[in-house]
């Protein structure tokens, strides 16, 4: 079998500089003109993914070299691309930057692994010859990096902007692509915490993201653009399942997924359809009553942003409670945690939540766990063996406080990142687990079969 696709990365000298309006408006421009678009985002990020699966049509993937090994950063990459005609990967923070001093895990790195080019994403304010040093220094800083095209953002006027380009040719560096003025209002996304607003949060969103594209294709040299991206055949030796398959059949899993909870990896439902279950989406604002599940996954999200509405429907959380009481299996991740606790407190406000944890959450205006987290399993629970180490990441503005005495006890060491409490994850009630971890199905491979088997592990 020989198939190619084209690809290309997207990077900056640091986070903020345009590179996700920019991927986002390129995906849909590109997919406005008929081709087939993958994207991908560096880093264990959910909240840019939204927007661009949104941008394209297909589920934005994740590559992570901190929770993934290289061969399934590279396997990911070529498997998903596979039925594409281009491969869009937006990078993280700035080109070369890593989790240490040597850039371990960068968006360099990235892209040496995907045989990548790069097009740089470059801020302009107040800036003009010496926009060129700055690319003449990201351009030798590592001889491996290919960084073909640039494109100047908060270009203040013409002038400026040839200046720049003229100073780029002297220098004998990549060409400009396309220039964004200062004032075009047209690629600017409202924040949410220290990133993008989650694109299920916005209906109006497709207008937003046609907008990035119309100012994409109004400024983009496409010719220039199609001459620097990089085809790559596929072979048929690096196609087949990332993961080991043991089908579990007749195992019905319950995946609370809506604007409340929307922060999952696309290979957790990729792998519970090849594992064989049955998937039951329930809508934690709408649906009344869990349906006829033997398990739940609670993910992510921002269920503090909804709590009043979480606390409405309290139909649903009596059936979730109930659930956990009568010994069935739940997994809960982050916002998944805050929503099994007693309450969630915002604001001033408390709202009740499902009470199946002893917990008091409590928002803070700054994030109180951010970043790479490490665990490691040393209480038996329905999910992880003991002694294993898991790789994951997390992001809340959460707080824990005991709220009730009950009977809890946690199964996770945290050797890297927060946790819930006193470096301790992974709190486990009866036959529930919920903790802060968010894991990728990539970067622990019995993830998403553990989720089944927990049916068959007693208590």
């Amino acid at each position: 079998m020989n198939k190619s696709f084209k690809k290309v990365l997207i990077s900056a000298p640091f986070g903020r500089s345009g590179k996700t309006s920019f991927s986002i408006g390129l995906a849909r421009a590109l997919s406005r003109k008929g081709y087939k678009v993958q994207t991908f985002k560096k880093g264990p990020d959910f909240i840019d993914p939204s927007w661009l699966s949104m941008s394209s049509g297909r589920f934005c993937r994740n590559l992570d070299l901190f929770m993934m090994d290289k061969e399934t950063v590279l396997r990911s990459f070529i498997t998903s691309s596979i039925d594409a005609d281009i491969a869009i990967v937006e990078g993280a923070m700035g080109l070369y930057d890593g989790i240490d001093y040597l850039g371990t895990g960068s968006t360099a790195e990235i892209a040496k692994i995907i045989d990548s080019p790069i097009i740089f994403v470059l801020p302009v304010q107040r800036i003009t010859r010496s926009s060129a040093a700055l690319i003449k220094g990201y351009v030798e800083f590592d001889k491996e990096i290919d960084i073909r095209g640039i494109i100047l953002n908060k270009v203040a006027r013409d002038r400026q902007k040839n200046l720049i380009i003229n100073a780029l040719k002297h220098y004998n560096l990549p060409e400009v692509l396309a220039s964004f003025p200062k004032d075009d209002k047209r690629l600017s996304i409202p924040d949410r915490h220290l990133g993008l607003i989650p694109a299920k949060e916005r209906s109006e969103l497709n207008s937003v993201i046609d907008s990035f594209a119309d100012a994409v294709n109004e400024h983009m040299n496409w010719d220039l653009f199609f001459n620097i991206t990089k085809s790559y055949e596929v072979s048929s030796e690096v196609l087949g399942d990332l993961v080991n398959f043991e089908r579990l059949f007749d195992v019905r899993i319950g995946i609370i997924q809506d604007i409340s909870f929307s922060f999952y990896y696309p290979e957790v439902f990729d792998f519970l359809k090849k594992l064989g279950a049955k998937i039951e989406i329930i809508n934690s604002l709408a649906d009344k009553h869990l349906p006829d599940i033997d398990v739940l996954y609670i993910g992510g999200g921002f269920p503090e942003v909804f709590a009043k509405e979480l606390e409405k429907n309290d139909s649903l959380r009596r059936s979730i409670k109930e659930f956990g009481e009568n010994n069935y299996p739940i997994y809960a991740e982050c916002g998944g945690l805050m929503y099994l606790s007693d309450f969630i407190e915002n604001d001033g406000n408390k709202y009740n939540m499902v009470g199946l944890l002893p917990f008091g959450i409590h928002m803070d205006k700054k994030p109180v766990g951010h970043g790479y987290e490490e665990v490691e399993v040393f209480e038996e629970n329905p999910f992880f063996r003991k002694g294993i180490r898991i790789k994951g990441h997390e992001f809340h503005h959460s707080s824990v406080s005991i709220s009730r005495s009950t009977d809890i006890k946690f199964s996770m060491k945290v050797l890297r990142g927060n946790g819930i409490m006193n470096k301790l994850d992974g709190v486990v009630y009866k036959r529930v687990m919920a903790s802060y971890l968010h894991i990728h199905p990539l970067g622990f491979k019995d993830f998403v079969a553990n989720l089944l088997r927990s049916i068959y592990v007693c208590k």
